[in-house]
């Protein structure tokens, strides 16, 4: 356990590290909001901007009020941050109608894979969505039209002839490739657009190269972020079975260091680099 640490590993960081280009421009958004004096207060986000609980509670510590969707009827000025995650048409129109200002953060992939739906629905295509179910960006685009609809139980409803899959961004790449493979078996017109995101492939493959030799990964993140949990499970298959989700030094102390020499550590695309740099100095102790 972490009081029995008394030896000194060999720790290697994998490559990426720190905040994707999505969440840098998120965080830069409403930092930028919050300066601003023209900007309308008070300062609304939709949701965590980013899923890591550190990021949100620095900026409510700047004033910054957190709300759900359900929230909006009762706001009457101010201005609503649209998180990274992206939100339904329905919910920008709600807050445009309350005559409440919008800034938006919702990441270019993201906005992007919005595109390219509102584009094929026009061709007359059904959307078939790979995600989970509660994520945010889950929603967002299950509000796109009522032609997306989430694939549960490997079965894709309403199925025709025109059916695109779509993922969420966030997703194991390989997982992507091999579900497709299995549903086009039962929908032999099935056809793929894989959109995870570049940044999300990279972290994923840099942190299992980093991890062949490990006899420790810990995954530095949040338990809210689809991308932390997903980079523990790639781990977990391709590299390092002994690897472990962590938000804090705290959650050290659940982890056996009985016999391990060399550490792996990762972080999640919206874990701040502080959160890394405080895991790294307190085992190089």
């Amino acid at each position: 356990m972490v009081n029995k640490m008394n030896k000194k590993y060999n720790i290697t960081l994998a490559s990426p590290q720190g905040f994707c280009g999505g969440v840098k421009r998120a965080i830069k958004l409403l930092n930028d909001a919050i300066n601003n004096k023209n900007i309308k207060k008070p300062i609304y986000m939709l949701g965590s901007i980013v899923h890591n609980n550190n990021v949100t509670n620095s900026f409510i510590e700047k004033g910054v009020k957190l709300i759900t969707k359900d929230d909006i009827k009762d706001i009457s000025e101010g201005t609503i941050v649209v998180s990274a995650h992206g939100v339904s048409p329905k919910i920008i129109k709600e807050i445009e109608n309350k005559n409440l200002d919008i800034i938006d953060t919702t990441c270019e992939k993201i906005r992007e894979m919005h595109n390219l739906i509102n584009s094929k629905v026009k061709e007359g295509y059904q959307i078939a969505f790979l995600g989970k179910a509660t994520h945010d960006e889950t929603l967002g685009v299950l509000g796109l039209s009522d032609n997306v609809k989430l694939i549960e139980n490997d079965s894709i409803t309403n199925y025709q002839d025109k059916t695109l899959l779509v993922c969420q961004t966030t997703l194991c790449f390989d997982e992507v490739e091999n579900k497709f493979l299995f549903l086009k078996e039962k929908y032999p017109n099935l056809e793929l657009a894989n959109e995870i995101c570049n940044a999300t492939k990279t972290r994923q493959s840099g942190a299992i190269n980093a991890s062949k030799n490990a006899d420790l990964v810990l995954v530095v993140g949040d338990k809210t972020s689809n991308n932390c949990n997903t980079l523990v499970e790639v781990i977990k298959i391709n590299a390092c079975k002994n690897t472990y989700m962590i938000s804090s030094i705290s959650d050290l102390e659940n982890i056996d260091f009985t016999n391990i020499k060399n550490i792996t550590i990762t972080s999640a695309a919206s874990t701040p680099d502080e959160d890394v740099i405080d895991i790294l100095n307190f085992l190089n102790k």
